[in-house]
């Protein structure tokens, strides 16, 4: 199996490539850079329905890119208090920044149970959605 990106002849990030008509779908007047973000968004959006998160709930998301802000967002309206957890410093401390979180934790540094613990009166949480990829650091804790 393999995608647009790290697979195949053109990569992602080519200035062109060739693609069956069938994968190509117009955007519309929407610009490039927000019509990049919809597939991410998508993903977010399914995970939070197959997940049945709803208000009044805690949800660790695992992952501070694109995938896990946007589902960390799309929780928020949601009224869903959210952890998000994530490896890298430099992802990481963009992360409280963007406002979709309630607390931002390092998953390597920290013992997620015990931030789990301290942020639901030792409830734990409802959901959790892997945005990471599948890092041990993220999934081992979640």
């Amino acid at each position: 199996m393999g995608f647009i990106g790290p697979s195949g002849p053109g990569c992602g990030l080519s200035d062109s490539i060739a693609v069956e008509k069938r994968w190509v779908h117009p955007i519309g007047d929407i610009p490039l850079d927000q019509g990049a973000m919809v597939e991410a968004l998508e993903v977010a959006v399914h995970a939070i329905k197959h997940a049945d998160a709803d208000e009044g709930q805690v949800a660790v998301v695992g992952g501070a890119g694109p995938i896990g802000l946007l589902t960390a967002a799309m929780l928020r309206p949601k009224g869903v208090k959210t952890i998000l957890i994530e490896v890298f410093a430099a992802t990481r401390s963009k992360a409280p920044t963007s406002g979709v979180a309630d607390v931002v934790a390092d998953p390597v540094a920290e013992d997620l149970a015990a931030v789990v613990a301290k942020h639901t009166d030792g409830a734990g949480a409802d959901v959790a959605f892997d945005a990471a990829g599948g890092r041990p650091p993220v999934v081992d804790q979640l």
